[in-house]
């Protein structure tokens, strides 16, 4: 979270300085409480937030925050999703050979 956002980001948001955990939990508590506002102006680094873990207690909240942008996203722009599904990614072999490991029979 230091590296994240500056000191004056976090007091802005209310994260005092406290142990990390403590600091991940109120960060989390934010984004859920303050969602749009957070996502407009962080968007570029709530992928970093949710890669460093996010407290199981609020994982669901923030699951269900993420899906809903999605789908108001798939609705704004219908045919995005068919486009980019189509179109070559150059990962494709990649892809193709992490597939047995990502869903197993």
């Amino acid at each position: 979270i230091q590296c994240t956002f500056s000191t004056a980001e976090r007091a802005q948001m209310g994260i005092e300085p406290c142990r990390p955990e403590h600091q991940k939990r109120r960060l989390c508590q934010h984004i859920v409480d303050h969602w749009r506002e957070f996502t407009l102006s962080h968007a570029d680094k709530l992928t970093h937030i949710v890669r460093q873990g996010i407290p199981d207690d609020m994982r669901k909240r923030m699951w269900l925050l993420m899906v809903e942008g999605m789908t108001q996203n798939m609705q704004r722009y219908p045919h995005l999703y068919s486009s980019l599904r189509d179109s070559e990614s150059g990962c494709d072999d990649a892809i193709d050979r992490d597939l047995h490991r990502t869903f197993p029979r």
